[in-house]
Formats: C-alpha cells, structure tokens, sequence
C-alpha cells in the first residue's frame, strides 16, 4: 500500500481503500490511511467516514478516527470537506476535525466550532485547537463567541483568546480586554492581552 500511495496513481485508491477495516495487520492499515493521504482521492472519502463512525474505531494500539483525516483533508473536493463537517458528532475525531477544518480555513464550521469552545464540558484539546483554527480562518466576526474563554480556569485558554484576538485584529474587543486586564493576575495571559 505504501509504494501505491507514493507512486500516485489514483486508479490504486479502490484497492487500498479496502484495508481500512479493522482485521488487518494494524502496520498496514497505518500505511493505507498514509497512502490515501497522499493520492488525495475524494473517491476514498466515503470509505474513511466509515472507518471514523465504526464503533470498533479507537482501539489502543489499531488505526482509528484521528488517522483518517490527514487523508480527508487532502482530498480537496467539497463533499469530502461537507463529509468532514458530518463527523462532528464523533468525540473521538473532534480535535482532529477542527485541525483539519481549519486548515482548510472552513468558515462555514465556526458556529460549530464556537460552540465546542463555549461548551466547559468539552475537552482542553478541542477548546485549544478551536482557538488555532478561528486564527487560520480569520473572522474578526468569530471573536465575540470566544469570549467566554476570558473567564476559563485555564489560564492557557485565556491567553488562547487574546492572541487569537490579536491575531484577528478584533479592535472591537479592545474594551472587553481592558476590562480582563484589570482582573487578571496571571502574566501569559496579561501579555498576550498586551500585544
């Protein structure tokens, strides 16, 4: 599977598609998701949103939910992106989704993704990588929705917040950050807030 993927010809995707199952040796499943990924054949995506939302996915030790989407995200066809989106409901693939959407510079997911940040019961690793994506995207209109990170017992999600408003250029929350400036003790965030 390795040396079809390299050798870049998509009419190899069918046949490599077919080890993303779950009773081959684990190494060659790795190395099909690597060899998807390099053809970037959308013809594969339907395969791998299988993978991602079967239940035996995630298996210590075996190919799961996160190795799919360095092949979704390089198949550039808009259904697969629309594919990518449809996998928000897998907790498993979330932080990779939001790497991979915003690598895409996805605005269409910022409402989803502004909601996993506000969401407290959500982990650090999507929170964070939400907050990387709203920069790669870059809508000031996102800024608003990461308000609520100001107050996080996190301090690596408050500063999170201010540089990615730096980053936007969010004039429109220079109040807001004085504001967290006059309470905020610890010294990341506060410089982040400074820049």
């Amino acid at each position: 599977t390795h040396a079809l993927g390299r050798l870049g010809d998509r009419r190899a995707t069918p046949f490599i598609a077919r080890y993303l199952i779950h009773d081959y040796d684990p190494g060659t499943s790795f190395l099909a998701f690597r060899s998807l990924g390099a053809l970037a054949d959308p013809v594969a995506t339907p395969r791998l949103v299988d993978f991602v939302r079967d239940p035996r996915s995630g298996v210590p030790g075996l190919p799961g939910p996160i190795d799919a989407m360095p092949p979704l995200y390089a198949a550039s066809d808009p259904a697969a992106i629309e594919s990518v989106r449809a996998l928000s409901d897998v907790p498993a693939v979330r932080p990779a989704l939001v790497a991979v959407l915003g690598a895409r510079r996805d605005a269409q997911s910022l409402p989803a993704m502004l909601r996993w940040f506000a969401d407290r019961n959500e982990s650090f690793e999507v929170r964070n990588e939400v907050l990387f994506s709203v920069m790669k995207i870059g809508d000031p209109a996102a800024a608003p929705g990461l308000e609520v990170g100001l107050d996080d017992s996190n301090v690596e999600i408050r500063a999170g917040v201010c540089e990615t408003w730096g980053a936007l250029r969010a004039t429109a929350m220079v109040p807001t950050v004085l504001t967290f400036l006059g309470r905020e003790t610890h010294q990341v965030p506060r410089a982040y807030a400074l820049k």
